[in-house]
């Protein structure tokens, strides 16, 4: 089998192991951890990991080739999202003097060559609220089913992205809009 051949094999083993539709609705179990032992036995750890979404990552799988440009819902639902940085709980301007949120976001090249993007906040986001994001930014709608799923359910991590060990990232602010009344 040359190069080539095992490249083609990796890349079959590394959709299957990360087919989000083939993975069990396992009650209360930790689906990170049934991630990170599929990516064993796959034998794909060495150069995969499972990211676990905190309650300071919005994470986004995006079906488009990487070279592509970013779908427009995903810039128009950011451009919203941009007014969250400059409002408190309850939607009221944050005081003068008071530094809004702040938050980046990366582009990032999946194995299969599709899109992620991470979304990093400085503050913490509500479970719901971030899977509420990432279903209004594009992010594929299975997935986003299946973390409102899993976390209906109890599951710890319903929400992760399998990404690269060595990966390079260029991170882009996002800035804040004033909210509009």
């Amino acid at each position: 089998m040359n190069q080539e051949d095992v490249e083609i094999l990796r890349d079959t083993e590394l959709k299957q192991a990360t087919d989000i539709m083939s993975y069990p609705l396992m009650g209360a179990a930790d689906h990170a951890s049934f991630c990170e032992k599929k990516l064993i036995d796959m034998g794909l750890a060495d150069d995969y990991k499972v990211e676990v979404a905190t309650s300071r990552t919005i994470q986004l799988d995006f079906d488009q080739p990487f070279e592509q440009m970013l779908p427009q819902q995903f810039f128009d639902a950011l451009e919203i999202f941009a007014r969250v940085l400059s409002v408190d709980q309850y939607g009221n301007l944050l005081p003068e003097g008071v530094a809004p949120k702040t938050a980046t976001w990366r582009h990032l090249k999946s194995r299969s060559g599709r899109s992620h993007v991470i979304i990093d906040l400085s503050w913490d986001m509500p479970q719901a609220e971030r899977i509420g994001w990432q279903a209004a930014m594009g992010s594929d709608f299975k997935r986003e089913a299946l973390s409102l799923a899993y976390a209906a359910m109890g599951q710890m991590s319903p929400v992760l992205l399998y990404s690269r060990k060595e990966e390079v990232a260029i991170y882009v602010p996002i800035i804040h809009k004033l909210a509009v009344r």
